[in-house]
């Protein structure tokens, strides 16, 4: 039971840690809006795009109380702010839920049981991949919306709302898919270290 558990924490323990280094990563921002180039579809200065890509991070860590983009009064409107107060309430939440998930790995984890439980950890992220594969995307997004916000504050409109503009659906596909890579490296480097080690330890006792 105790590696059933730690083989579904720990997968939720790096995807929600790659999130929120995701989503508090300036240089994430600054690397994806220079792909996507929001700047020509809002018809305004790639600058003010640069500042939006520091003062999102920004906000959703806490490290400013407010979403004014420098220079550039009333970048986002009242509906847009209302929404991004909710999102940095859930990377709050996130944050706590991570610790959390953290303390109770290192209190189940045995060093012999490393190697099998970083394999079958593979298994939820094997499920995420198929979810991914076989669900259209738009589904999932709206639904992990409806599940994680009680208001319709996250229904925005590419005319009026400039953020839906700078995180349109395919940097969330885009991220999607960086978390489950990014989680699935970690997996397969720690099963591979403590496979060895636990190689070389069996080898010494002998």
């Amino acid at each position: 039971m105790r590696k059933i558990i730690l083989s579904i924490l720990i997968p939720l323990f790096l995807l929600f840690t790659f999130a929120m280094i995701i989503g508090f990563s300036k240089n994430y921002y600054y690397y994806e809006f220079d792909r996507i180039k929001p700047e020509y579809e809002l018809n305004i200065d790639s600058k003010f795009i640069r500042y939006a890509a520091q003062v999102i991070p920004e906000y959703l860590t806490g490290r400013r109380d407010n979403l004014e983009v420098p220079g550039f009064k009333n970048f986002f409107n009242e509906r847009e702010i209302m929404h991004m107060e909710d999102v940095r309430n859930i990377f709050k939440y996130l944050i706590i839920i991570t610790i959390s998930i953290g303390v109770i790995i290192f209190l189940l984890m045995k060093k012999k049981d490393l190697p099998n439980i970083f394999l079958y950890s593979f298994i939820p992220i094997l499920l995420f991949l198929i979810l991914y594969l076989f669900v259209p995307f738009d589904k999932l997004f709206i639904n992990f919306h409806l599940i994680l916000f009680r208001n319709d504050l996250w229904l925005l409109n590419p005319e009026t709302d400039r953020l839906i503009v700078l995180l349109p659906e395919d940097f969330f596909i885009r991220s999607f898919q960086k978390i489950l890579i990014f989680t699935s490296l970690t997996l397969i480097y720690l099963f591979s270290i403590f496979n060895v080690l636990e190689v070389n330890f069996e080898k010494r006792d002998k």
